[in-house]
């Protein structure tokens, strides 16, 4: 089985103590079955943006651009046309359905489904109304 981990996963990686759950899931789980969207890359960058200068933003930087780069080179799934078309449709039937979702959380739920993977979230209550196949921590 194929993983999509979602940016509040990727992020336990930066923290001093870990979600325990998530931390033990990833402890068992083989890394080759762990990919990331390109939409958690963005996340990323933006919260690293809004950052003040100074050595904790250069630590995430570095972090973002080598260490996690790296670890999953090969491993980063793009947005495409093929996610596009899943968006519209996820994020269409939320709204249909009384949800107001946030669009990045769609793109990612979107990703998942467009490569038949299934997302690793800590925040289950934004991504349950989508429909998507969640990892249970």
């Amino acid at each position: 089985m194929k993983y999509l981990l979602d940016t509040d996963v990727v992020s336990q990686y930066t923290k001093p103590s870990p979600n325990a759950r998530v931390d033990a899931w990833m402890q068992r789980t083989d890394d080759s079955d762990l990919y990331i969207s390109s939409i958690t890359f963005a996340e990323l960058w933006y919260g690293v943006g809004l950052l003040p200068s100074g050595k904790r933003r250069k630590e995430l930087e570095d972090w973002i651009e080598d260490d996690l780069s790296l670890q999953f080179y090969n491993r980063v799934v793009s947005f495409d046309l093929d996610v596009a078309k899943r968006y519209g449709s996820l994020m269409a039937r939320a709204k249909k359905n009384g949800h107001n979702p946030n669009a990045m959380d769609v793109l990612i739920a979107a990703t998942a489904v467009a490569n038949g993977m299934v997302v690793a979230t800590l925040n289950r209550k934004d991504f349950e109304p989508l429909g998507v196949a969640l990892v249970e921590f």
